[in-house]
Parts: structure tokens; C-alpha cells; sequence
């Protein structure tokens, strides 16, 4: 069952850095405060960011196999018919996603 969310979550990360591609890379972040920032997305850190801040937590409160299911089928909810853009919910994932780990990351620069 991980081969199914690892080959949804490699969909997801597909077509969101395709369409960031066209501007460069970088992507803008709404902070809770209202501010916005912009991040230097690469696959790697929307990888890590999927696994720690959503899979993780998923598996906490379901066994494996029901998590496993459940995430799946949430990325594959976030994509297109044909896996290659994200469509509305995707695209308010991603953004959530992103702007929990740009959250974090201040966070934890303000406690060192």
C-alpha cells in the first residue's frame, strides 16, 4: 500500500512543481499573521513537508493500511482527471502545507 501513496505523492509533487516552474520556482506563502513571504520550492522539500507535517500524523491516528488508503486517495483528490495539474482542493492542500512548514520554520528561528 506505500507504493500507492508513494506514486501519488510523486503525481502531486509532479504537478506542483510543473506549474511552479513557470514562475521560477518560487512560490508565495500566506503566514497566519496575514503577511506573505515567498520560498524557494524544491521537490525535495515538498517531499519532506508531505511526509512530516501530513503522513505522519495521518498514520498516528489510523492504522497503516486505513492511513495509507486515506492519504492516497486525498492526493489523488488533489489532482486532475489525468494526474497532471492540481485542481482546487490541491491547490488549497499545497498552499496550507506550505504555509505550516514556512510557519514552523519561523518558529523555530525564533526559539535559537
Amino acid at each position: 500500500m506505500s507504493n500507492l501513496v508513494e506514486r501519488n505523492r510523486t503525481r502531486l509533487i509532479y504537478a506542483k512543481m510543473t506549474e511552479v516552474s513557470k514562475r521560477g520556482y518560487m512560490e508565495p506563502v500566506q503566514l497566519p499573521d496575514g503577511k506573505t513571504t515567498t520560498i524557494d520550492l524544491e521537490p525535495e522539500i515538498l517531499k519532506k513537508a508531505l511526509i512530516k507535517l501530513f503522513e505522519r500524523p495521518a498514520m498516528a491516528v489510523s492504522s497503516p493500511e486505513d492511513a495509507a488508503i486515506k492519504i492516497s486517495t486525498h492526493y489523488r483528490n488533489c489532482l486532475s482527471r489525468n494526474f497532471e495539474k492540481l485542481n482546487e482542493t490541491g491547490n488549497a492542500f499545497i498552499a496550507s502545507l506550505l504555509s505550516n512548514l514556512v510557519e514552523q520554520a519561523f518558529a523555530e528561528k525564533e526559539q535559537q
